[in-house]
Order: C-alpha cells, then sequence, then structure tokens
C-alpha cells in the first residue's frame, strides 16, 4: 500500500474516531497505532535511528492532522483525550 495523503489520512482518522473502540475517546497514540495496525501509515519498523526516526515522524503526522481535523470541525474536541496533562481546576466558592 502506497503512503496515502494527509487528506486521505485525515478522513480515515475522522472514520475510525467513530468505529474503532465503539466510538469512544481515544489518545493520540491510540490513534497513532490504530492507523499502524489497518495499514494507514507504514512507519519502517527496522532497528535503527532512521526507522526511529521514521515512526517519530508519523506519529506526529497522525498528531498534526487530529489537531488540524479538531480545529476545522471536523473532530469533536472531546474525541481526543490527553492523559499527559494535569487538570487545573480552580478552588471556588458559593458565597463569601
Amino acid at each position: 500500500m502506497a503512503t496515502l495523503s494527509n487528506a486521505d489520512l485525515a478522513r480515515a482518522l475522522v472514520e475510525l474516531s467513530a468505529t474503532a473502540d465503539d466510538g469512544k475517546p481515544k489518545t493520540g497514540r491510540r490513534f497513532y497505532y490504530l492507523a499502524l495496525m489497518q495499514g494507514l501509515i507504514q512507519p519502517s519498523m527496522e532497528d535503527s535511528p532512521a526507522a526511529k526516526e521514521s515512526r517519530g515522524s508519523e506519529y506526529k503526522r497522525v498528531l498534526n492532522i487530529l489537531g488540524r481535523l479538531r480545529q476545522q470541525g471536523r473532530l469533536s474536541w472531546d474525541t481526543v483525550i490527553d492523559l499527559t496533562r494535569e487538570l487545573v481546576e480552580r478552588q471556588t466558592f458559593e458565597s463569601a
């Protein structure tokens, strides 16, 4: 399979968001592994620095496409979850 264009990969990621894992929210890493399992991306799996760079490049590509899909409104912001960031909640009170 030839490398998918970004537009084709974007369409496939939108479809995966709805079908994989029963449509539940997924991390960017999960989207990457789903795309890898489906053959949508094909980074080198060899044990070399160039192969590691290839995998990193494809991972960044998936994340960038997910970000653009969210900005364009083609993918809900709640569809991609980020478990690496701390949730900051301010303490509030109902009265003085």
